[in-house]
């Protein structure tokens, strides 16, 4: 009886205190797939150890899900370089379409002004 109350504490209420604790020290896009891994973790050790059946299909549904985060993390990405580079090539333009600065000559500063 003791042992149930171990694993629920370690595994379920530990794990998720530490995993919400370490979200802002790896990131959003890092944690999503790291959470994604849990249920084909979860599928593959219950099907090694317990020798619970798993059908073709429960396996594909398996590989899709670290894969469709993988994937959407990824597009994520692409598009924040392609912001950023948007705007960096912005900045460029306005840079060298900006006019020069006229200098101040010594005639136009009215004498006490400084």
């Amino acid at each position: 009886m003791h042992w149930g109350f171990l694993l629920s504490l370690f595994g379920t209420i530990v794990r998720s205190l530490r995993f919400t604790r370490g979200m802002p020290l790896i990131g959003m896009g890092l944690g999503a797939i790291i959470a994604s891994i849990e249920i084909p973790v979860s599928v593959l050790m219950a099907h090694l150890l317990l020798k619970e059946p798993v059908s073709f299909l429960q396996w594909i549904g398996v590989i899709l899900i670290p894969f469709t985060v993988v994937l959407m993390n990824t597009k994520q990405r692409r598009l924040l370089i392609k912001r950023i580079e948007a705007c960096n090539s912005l900045s460029q333009q306005q840079e060298t379409t900006l006019p020069e600065p006229v200098p101040l000559k010594p005639c136009c500063i009215r004498p006490g002004f400084l």
